[in-house]
């Protein structure tokens, strides 16, 4: 495994584990998923070196923070965890209130990475930024990011923010030129330190 050093978050894996089906019923998972199948993913995620676990509030409306926080134990503290917030009336007071319950969910004092789970049409980054430089300034996470941004909102949000927006969740697909050329534009403008995030839809199994 290789790893990088951001700041405010601390060594994260180049490669991450994506919790979007724990606790979702589409994925059409059993009731024994979150205390079995589950727990094994991230034990073996572990065993492979993976330290950037993503999950989300909005994932099994809550279920996957909780299944992941619960799967990690101990270790919980010690690896890199990005949750995010869905922007719905996402104004500062909202905002810290949805963090400190993904946190409590998480069984997190601090949530490494927290993100904006996708643009809002209507509020603009100037009003959603706010909030999360409050949750930066007051140590309950460790850094800001953005999920299903262009690179031109991501630099809004970046301004807004008044510091570095650290991390972009993008879905990125292999076979797709498009999405690889997005990809290449959003990378090359940004600074040492920062990271993509190419969110694949693939359940990590045992081999």
């Amino acid at each position: 495994m290789k790893y990088l050093d951001v700041g405010g978050i601390g060594r994260v894996s180049r490669i991450g584990l994506g919790t979007w089906q724990f606790g979702s019923r589409e994925w059409g998972y059993g009731d024994n998923y979150a205390s079995g199948t589950a727990r094994d993913i991230v034990q073996r995620a572990r065993a492979l070196g993976v330290t950037l676990f993503d999950t989300a509030e909005i994932y099994g409306t809550g279920k996957s923070e909780r299944i992941l926080g619960e799967a990690l134990g101990d270790e919980r503290t010690e690896v890199a965890v990005a949750s995010k917030v869905f922007p719905i009336a996402p104004f500062p007071p909202v905002i810290k209130q949805r963090e400190r319950a993904s946190a409590r969910r998480l069984q997190l004092k601090r949530i490494p990475l927290y993100q904006v789970h996708q643009p809002n049409p209507v509020v603009p980054d100037s009003v959603i930024m706010p909030g999360m430089r409050s949750l930066l300034d007051n140590g309950d996470i460790g850094a800001a990011g953005v999920s299903n941004y262009s690179l031109a909102r991501w630099q809004k949000a970046d301004a807004a923010l008044g510091q570095p927006v650290i991390a972009a969740d993008i879905e990125l697909k292999a076979d797709s030129r498009d999405a690889l050329a997005e990809a290449a534009r959003a990378f090359r403008p940004v600074s040492t330190g920062r990271f993509l995030i190419d969110t694949v839809r693939e359940k990590l199994r045992r081999r």
